[in-house]
């Protein structure tokens, strides 16, 4: 059985996006989407770790689900799952929804595929289907902000691809390696680790919205369709924290230089994109500011461990973990922009308890799944010997996260509510998306959790009053507190957020790319002229020489007519040079 969930995880989707080529399955191919993900659900909750052997594909395909996997496995499949549903009612008006289907189901397949995927020849080729097949999420409006984020997303996949395809060839090449699993140790006996580090980071940072590497998420959030900005930050964001996990020599050698340099670039994006973040005015952008700002923080764990290998199973199980938080929340979260249009007839209350349940949880207040995901993380951060001097402070850097969460959270609250009923009804739509935000926050209990996660508080031990290893529940009560009064503050003295631009750095980089288009242009036109100014000279020149030549060819041809004449006078001189040669001089 197992073999078979393995092999329908992708299959599945796959065979159904042969339905766009056949007409009469092309208009119902969109009701198909519920379905292509359930494979990978029920592989997460019943599968073995039993492979699946193909030597006929590629050099050889093994797929296979351990620890880690299932719980990557688990939420993704069931993201995808309840927002396929949810597009059912949300694509009623739009007129391709076929080719949105389309891109679904290639996108799913490689996500998930990628996911259970033991040998790289496979992880890769998963991972890049899902990468280009995205471009048709991000685009699927095709107005220009579509297409511009379709533009950016593709320039960056790109690149990321590139970095990612050179750092896998150089760790695997050297000792013909075919299996992902084996590539960490490579890597950490490599002549050429710090370039690989680098590539690899680089190329898995474009998905997961590292520092830097982000400036995709913001244009293609606001861009896609609200079901496919849920699976892009919750679910394909986490491909890339995946990657990570799987390549980078965590465990396998100390690496305090690029622990530092990971953490750093962590703390960057968490803070940074949260600035950036309540900033907007777009309630999607400001999600996607967010997410990258969570990336963060699992980065600066990911940090930790290249610090301190001994640690890194323990900090890992607890990255997967607060992964599956994050993809779920978001996932809800990114749904209710799309649901408010169409919330007019509904009550206010309800649909904003279904929009704060899903946001308290990710600035992980008590009795939450995000704050048993941070308890998590401050439990495994004590536990670990980090050998840097900032290692001690991180546990509170990662408080001072959940007040900035809490104010992203509060601004797109705030955002929200300018959309509120501006558009007809659609029942089915906002019943499927409050069932997803009350799923993603019972579910996830019952989802596979990484079995060596560190132990973290849970309802009862909350409820109670009791502590689990370093923290209590003031812990938790205390930033989600202060960012709501920041925030209220804020909104009682009328301050206004300097309003910056979805993509941040991409406006200052477009401008500076259309200028040095600009200064090239003029240079052509410069050098166009100049070269004008060449042909004129040359056949100038050309025609006066055609002219000189002329005239030496007349002269040439008198000379001839004039032979005899021209023969008596040579004679005549040569006579008066051998008689008078005085005079002839």
């Amino acid at each position: 059985m197992t073999q078979a969930l393995l092999a329908m995880t992708v299959g599945l989707p796959l065979l159904l996006s042969l339905g766009f080529f056949w007409r009469p399955l092309r208009a119902h191919l969109l009701y198909s989407i519920p379905f292509a993900g359930l494979p990978g659900l029920l592989l997460a909750l019943v599968g073995d770790e039993q492979a699946l052997q193909m030597p006929w594909l590629l050099e050889g395909a093994t797929w296979a689900i351990d620890d880690l996997r299932r719980t990557f496995l688990g939420f993704s499949s069931l993201l995808w799952t309840l927002s396929g549903v949810y597009s059912l009612f949300y694509f009623t008006r739009d007129d391709r929804p076929d080719h949105f289907a389309l891109f679904w189901l290639l996108s799913l397949a490689g996500n998930l595929g990628l996911i259970i995927a033991l040998d790289i020849a496979s992880f890769y080729s998963l991972f890049a289907l899902m990468t280009f097949a995205a471009y048709g999420l991000v685009a699927h409006n095709r107005d220009a902000a579509a297409l511009e984020a379709g533009r950016v997303y593709m320039i960056m996949a790109l690149l990321g691809e590139m970095a990612l395809l050179a750092g896998l060839i150089m760790a695997a090449a050297p000792e013909r390696l075919t299996l992902l699993g084996d590539v960490p140790a490579a890597v950490a006996v490599s002549p050429y680790r710090d370039t690989v580090i680098a590539l690899l980071f680089t190329g898995f940072g474009v998905k997961a919205g590292a520092a830097l590497l982000h400036l995709w998420l913001p244009l293609a959030h606001p861009a896609a369709p609200t079901p496919a900005s849920a699976v892009l930050s919750g679910a394909m964001i986490k491909a890339g924290l995946f990657g990570w996990l799987y390549t980078l020599p965590g465990g396998e050698a100390v690496l305090p230089g690029w622990g530092l340099a990971v953490i750093v670039a962590g703390l960057v994006a968490a803070f940074g994109a949260a600035l950036l973040g309540v900033c907007q005015q777009q309630p999607k952008a400001v999600l996607a500011y967010s997410s990258i700002s969570q990336m963060g923080l699992i980065t600066v764990v990911v940090g930790a461990g290249l610090a301190a290998p001994e640690a890194w199973p323990t900090l890992m199980a607890s990255v997967v973990f607060y992964a599956m938080h994050h993809g779920l929340t978001k996932g809800a979260l990114f749904l209710s922009a799309g649901t408010a249009a169409h919330a007019g007839a509904w009550p206010r209350w309800l649909f904003w308890v279904g929009v704060w349940l899903p946001g308290l949880s990710l600035t992980g207040l008590v009795l939450t799944s995000g704050a048993a995901a941070k308890g998590a993380f401050k439990t495994a951060l004590h536990q670990a010997d980090i050998p840097l001097a900032i290692g001690p402070s991180l546990a509170t850097l990662l408080s001072a996260a959940a007040v900035a969460t809490t104010l992203l959270v509060a601004r797109y609250s705030w955002c929200l509510r300018r959309q509120w009923g501006s558009a007809r009804p659609v029942r089915g739509l906002l019943w499927s998306w409050l069932s997803t935000s009350f799923a993603c926050l019972l579910l996830i209990w019952c989802l596979p959790r990484p079995a060596n996660m560190p132990a973290s508080p849970d309802s009862l031990s909350f409820f109670v009053g009791l502590t689990t290893g370093l923290s209590k529940p003031v812990d938790f009560l205390w930033p989600p507190a202060l960012g709501l009064l920041l925030a209220g503050v804020a909104l009682i003295l009328g301050i206004r957020a300097v309003v910056v631009p979805a993509g941040d750095l991409i406006v200052p980089l477009g401008k500076l790319w259309r200028r040095c288009l600009h200064g090239l242009a003029g240079i052509a036109m410069r050098l166009g002229r100049v070269q004008m100014y060449v042909i004129d000279a040359s056949r100038r020149l050309g025609a006066r020489l055609l002219a000189g030549g002329a005239r030496v060819l007349a002269a040439e041809q008198y000379l001839r007519a004039q032979a005899g004449l021209t023969f008596a006078i040579l004679v005549v001189f040569y006579l008066l040079a051998l008689v008078a040669p005085d005079l002839a001089s």
